[in-house]
């Protein structure tokens, strides 16, 4: 396992409106050389402040640096990415990035915790698909490990956090080489280009943490290859971590009978020699011991997935119900339309025959009478209605009272 022991920093000017604010609660949750992370609250709210470190204050290039990644970071919008809300200078602290206050622990520490391979791999395809957009958007991390990426309290959801190395191919500013040892790249060192395969290397460096098994030992190999040889984009890493959570049972099954036929050829042919049986069975165990623990993985898989077959069968029942009910409102409001203004047509009807002369004074006010009724009958309803359902209404209503129409005024074409 690789071990997250150096710090991240550049080797070797974005303007902002900067406000004022006042918080309150304050807790300083780290502090380092570089910058100051506070826990702040405001209007009923917590929030995260990231602020210079004490020798760093004041001087313009850590200024632009945090400047730089509130702009960066406003021009990213996605749930697994944390959410700056302004650029503010606060008492005591300077100039400060007010971020989101995400409920959770890092995924360093996440990964210190007993988890499944199947949670382990939620964790990896989350992670994923927040990297695809950044990179969608012509966005390098540049600084991405397992303390830079969050896991929530509920719902194990991933936030990657701290994007003061980012960089994008728009900024033309702070573009010199940064990163982490461990996590950077063998070009990101002397490379002042975005390129996100960079990223791609320190994902697999963090896949590799997160142990998901033999099957993923090629995606890990292939992530941390040489640039040419690497993934060149992050969707194939995710649609290669897909195939492992889809993998069928039957890869485990035949791996159980080859384990089985391995064990009995072991056991027949050592018996000419007992040492070399001890050694080829204490492999044999090592091996079972393997597929067993991704026959256990494999079962949480399966669990899970039926899991949610389930909840997805339960959502299309709950949908239906709400279709039916729906339907049901709109034939109801639909049949008291019918029946309100057919009683009103045929009264037209018998002042049309009495009065011809006020043929179309009539007709103008049956339209008028109509829309009234057509109105207040679908707002009886006590409940929303979707476009297509309201289209379907109108579509219905209109052709009542065209046939209704065609009874009060046979005359009218």
């Amino acid at each position: 396992m690789m071990t997250d022991n150096s710090t991240s920093g550049i080797l070797g000017t974005p303007q902002a409106e900067v406000s004022t604010a006042h918080f309150e609660q304050m807790t300083t949750l780290s502090s380092t050389y570089a910058t100051v992370i506070t826990k702040a609250k405001r209007n009923g709210r917590w929030w995260v402040l990231k602020s210079l470190g004490h020798a760093n204050m004041g001087q313009r290039v850590y200024e632009e640096m945090l400047l730089k990644e509130f702009d960066i970071l406003q021009s990213l919008q996605h749930p697994g990415i944390v959410t700056a809300l302004d650029i503010e200078q606060v008492t005591g602290l300077g100039l400060c990035l007010v971020m989101e206050w995400v409920d959770g622990m890092t995924l360093k520490q996440w990964m210190e915790q007993p988890h499944s391979r199947n949670e382990r791999l939620s964790i990896a395809m989350q992670l994923a698909d927040a990297l695809d957009y950044i990179h969608q958007r012509q966005t390098a991390h540049r600084d991405l490990k397992p303390a830079n990426i969050m896991v929530t309290r509920n719902g194990q959801r991933v936030k990657l956090i701290d994007f003061g190395l980012s960089d994008t191919d728009s900024h033309a500013i702070l573009k010199q080489p940064a990163g982490t040892a461990g996590y950077m790249s063998p070009e990101q060192s002397g490379c002042n280009k975005t390129d996100i395969r960079n990223d791609i290397y320190s994902l697999g460096c963090i896949l590799d943490e997160l142990h998901l098994g033999w099957q993923a030992r090629r995606i890990v190999t292939r992530c941390t290859a040489l640039a040419d040889r690497r993934y060149q984009d992050v969707r194939q890493v995710r649609a290669a971590l897909g195939r492992i959570h889809r993998l069928p049972m039957t890869v485990t099954a035949t791996a159980a009978i080859l384990v089985a036929v391995t064990v009995i050829t072991v056991l027949a042919v050592g018996q000419a020699n007992s040492n070399r049986r001890n050694d080829e069975m204490s492999a044999v165990v090592d091996s079972l011991g393997r597929q067993l623990e991704a026959a256990h993985d494999l079962n949480d898989s399966l669990r899970d997935t039926v899991s949610m077959l389930s909840a997805s069968y339960e959502q299309q029942v709950r949908e239906r119900q709400v279709t039916e009910k729906h339907n049901a409102a709109i034939d109801k409001a639909l049949a008291t339309l019918e029946q309100l203004m057919g009683a009103k047509s045929k009264e037209i009807r018998k002042d049309v025959i009495a009065s011809p002369s006020r043929y179309y004074e009539l007709l103008t006010e049956f339209y008028y009478d109509y829309g009234k009724v057509r109105d207040s009958c679908i707002a009886a309803i006590p409940f929303t209605l979707t476009t297509s359902e309201i289209m379907r209404y109108e579509f219905e209503a209109s052709n009542i009272q065209t046939e209704m129409i065609k009874t009060a005024f046979p005359d009218v074409n």
